[in-house]
C-alpha cells in the first residue's frame, strides 16, 4: 500500500481474507500488516556472540558463479534427498537484492515445479513481502536444503549440516544487504543458535564478518496454522525494512 493511503473496509476484509484471517484474537482489531499507532520503540539492532562468520569457503566449497554451484549440487552423490526427489530447487531472484529469503526445504508443488515457495505458504510469502513494498521477483527465494524430504518431513541435523557449505556460498554469491531466515531449522542452522525461534525472532543481526542483516522469524507453513502469529510476522519485517531504509551500521 502507498504511503499515506488509507485501507478501506472493504478492501481490508478481501485482504485478510485473502492472506487466511480466519480468526479473530481479541475485541480490539489488530491489523498485522501495519504497525501499532503507538507501536512499542524498534529494540536496538544486537549480535549473537555465537554467529558464524561468514568466511571464505573451503576450496571444495567455493564457486566463481550461481551456476557453477548449481552444477556443483548435481553432481553431488552422497546425499539421499537426491534420490527420492523428483528435482532440485536450487532458489531464484536477482543478485545484490535488498532481501535473500531463506527456507527449510521444498514441499511437494516445489519439487514438481522446481521453484522455491510456489505452495500456499509461498502465496503467503508473496502477500508479506508485497505488502512491506518487496516485490517476490525483486527479492532473491531459496532453501538451506535443495531437495524435497520424503513426506515433506522436517530435515535432519546430519542433512542441514551437509548443506549449509553450500548456503554459505550461495549467501556469498547473491550478495544480499538482508537475509530473512524462514523458521527454526534454517535460524538456528545459519545462526549457529539453538535459541527457540520464538527467542530469536523480534531482532536483528549482524551475519558476523558481513555487513548482512539478519531477520529470522517464523515460516508461512507456521502461518497457515497459527495465523495469530503474523501479526509477529509483520513485525519482523517491518523492522527489517526499516532498517535498511534508514542505513544505519550494525558496528
Amino acid at each position: 500500500m502507498a504511503k499515506g493511503h488509507a485501507m478501506s473496509s472493504g478492501a481490508l476484509v478481501q485482504f485478510l481474507v485473502s492472506i487466511g484471517a480466519d480468526e479473530v484474537a481479541s475485541d480490539t482489531p489488530l491489523p498485522w500488516w501495519a504497525p501499532p499507532k503507538e507501536a512499542a520503540p524498534v529494540p536496538a539492532v544486537a549480535p549473537i556472540a555465537a554467529a558464524p562468520p561468514l568466511k571464505k569457503p573451503d576450496p571444495l566449497v567455493s564457486f566463481s558463479s550461481l551456476q557453477a554451484l548449481r552444477a556443483a549440487l548435481d553432481t553431488v552423490t552422497d546425499f539421499a534427498l537426491k534420490q527420492t526427489a523428483t528435482q532440485m530447487v536450487f532458489g531464484e531472484g536477482p543478485l545484490n537484492p535488498d532481501i535473500m529469503v531463506i527456507g527449510e526445504a521444498p514441499g511437494n508443488e516445489e519439487d514438481q515445479s522446481g521453484r522455491p515457495f510456489v505452495d500456499s505458504s509461498g502465496q503467503l510469502l508473496n502477500q508479506i513481502l508485497a505488502a512491506a513494498g518487496y516485490a517476490r521477483e525483486h527479492c532473491y527465494i531459496t532453501t538451506i536444503i535443495p531437495w524435497r524430504p520424503p513426506g515433506n518431513r522436517a530435515p535432519t541435523p546430519h542433512e542441514v549440516a551437509q548443506m549449509l557449505p553450500f548456503l554459505r556460498e550461495h549467501i556469498r554469491l547473491v550478495a544480499p544487504k538482508a537475509l530473512v531466515l524462514l523458521g527454526g531449522v534454517v535460524a538456528k542452522a545459519v545462526l549457529n543458535n539453538d535459541t527457540s525461534m520464538m527467542r530469536l525472532r523480534g531482532r536483528l543481526y549482524p551475519l558476523e564478518g558481513t555487513d548482512i542483516v539478519v531477520a529470522p522469524t517464523f515460516h508461512p507453513a507456521s502461518l497457515l496454522r497459527t495465523p495469530s502469529q503474523k501479526q509477529q510476522v509483520w513485525e519482523d519485517v517491518l523492522r527489517l525494512k526499516q532498517h535498511l531504509a534508514g542505513g544505519h551500521s550494525l558496528n
